[in-house]
């Protein structure tokens, strides 16, 4: 049986599900904390920055990325990150190695979202 918090989350959870999840949906929450369920020790990722690509009309493209502590490195796969305004929202998050406008002293991560675009009717 499955408590009522849990049927919450399930609830936001699918609803994240959807093309309503954009670039702009995450913009404002730079430099916010997302927690991820990695298991027994849940680590806090912050939003470092959202890079929106335009290399194809047809296609919406952005990337998200966070940034942890070198303590525990996230293997790549999926995770059920937490925010205190978003959400729960599941997202498959790979490690990768710092670009070079930031600091080289964390460990940093990255979602990337590619779909095509909703046609206007």
């Amino acid at each position: 049986m499955q408590s009522m918090g849990a049927n919450i989350l399930l609830k936001i959870h699918r609803d994240f599900m959807t093309p309503d999840l954009t670039a702009e949906t995450f913009m404002p929450h730079v430099n916010s904390e997302f927690v991820a369920n990695s298991g027994e020790n849940p680590q806090v990722l912050t939003l470092n920055e959202v890079a929106v690509n335009h290399c194809d009309p047809r296609l919406e493209q952005f990337s998200l990325f966070f940034r942890g502590t070198p303590a525990s490195v996230l293997p790549q796969g999926n995770y059920l990150l937490k925010h205190a305004e978003l959400g729960a929202i599941e997202l498959f998050v790979t490690p990768i190695i710092a670009l070079p406008h930031w600091p080289g002293d964390l460990v940093y991560y990255e979602a990337v979202f590619s779909r095509l675009r909703q046609q206007s009717s």
